[in-house]
């Protein structure tokens, strides 16, 4: 009896610390979004495994919106070229 092959990179699927890596976030924040129906998974059993053509045209699609600007306690979130920048407020 022989060991199955492992499939080759280009077709294997993404476990959540495969997507961590590629879009540079935490593994919780891969699964909450998965779970929330944000970022596109499949699931086989108990396992959450993902396309990795599926994250490339989802993080792409994302790429190509504008930046979102936040509130916070402090004031409000500046987003320019992918950094976060906080505003400080005058307050009298």
């Amino acid at each position: 009896m022989s060991t199955p092959q492992p499939l080759p990179p280009e077709e294997a699927l993404w476990d959540a610390n495969d997507v961590a890596c590629y879009l540079k976030a935490s593994r919780a924040w891969v699964y909450m979004k998965s779970e929330q129906g944000v970022l596109p998974c499949l699931r086989i059993g108990g396992l959450v495994r993902f396309d990795p053509a599926g994250v490339r045209a989802w993080a792409m699609q994302g790429a190509s919106r504008p930046a979102r600007t936040a509130r916070t306690k402090s004031g409000p979130l500046l987003s320019v070229a992918g950094a976060t920048l906080a505003i400080a407020s005058k307050e009298a």
